[in-house]
């Protein structure tokens, strides 16, 4: 599908022109930047997520901070294993209070919660947002809500399906009668 992705597009175009004239190709376009702000939304938080932790290890002490911040953006990118990022952060706070280090662990625990953890909750949705035109509230609703309705995929069906339904819903208040 990649080298003859192009080909495969204008068809797509074409056939969405032929079906539903303007509006048709209108809505490919916006499900195809809601696909594509979507991956551009999972791979940039995870990134941050990452970056986020190797910092708050290296600044802690922590030993393997480089290697535990690029566990962290795996674990964060595969989305099934997201909750063993609070394993990580939680576990390199528990190690430094079993080594004596309770200020650092303490840091640890709130930087964890606060830039590690809560990044993927503020991040994603606006990292999506830049890439397609729809309100931030709408964006959070279809990632949440597709997630939860279709498991991992529905992290790119909601938003879609979301996206598309608002395009047909301005062509239609906007249609002439």
């Amino acid at each position: 599908l990649w080298t003859s992705g192009e080909a495969i597009t204008e068809a797509l175009r074409h056939a969405a022109g032929r079906v539903g004239g303007p509006t048709g190709v209108a809505a490919l376009e916006t499900a195809g930047g809601a696909v594509r702000a979507v991956a551009y939304g999972v791979v940039g938080t995870s990134i941050a997520q990452g970056l986020f932790a190797g910092i708050g290890y290296a600044v802690a002490g922590v030993p393997a901070a480089a290697l535990l911040g690029f566990l962290t953006f795996v674990f964060s990118i595969s989305q099934v294993l997201g909750p063993l990022v609070v394993v990580l952060w939680g576990g390199a706070a528990w190690w430094l209070f079993d080594q004596g280090q309770t200020g650092w662990a303490i840091f640890m625990g709130l930087w964890g919660i606060g830039a590690i953890s809560s990044s993927d909750n503020l991040l994603r949705p606006l990292l999506i947002r830049r890439g397609v035109d729809m309100p931030l509230s709408i964006v959070i609703i279809g990632v949440f809500g597709g997630f939860v309705a279709f498991g991992f995929l529905g992290l790119f069906i909601g938003p879609v399906l979301l996206a598309v339904g608002l395009v047909m819903l301005r062509a239609w208040r906007t249609a002439e009668r």
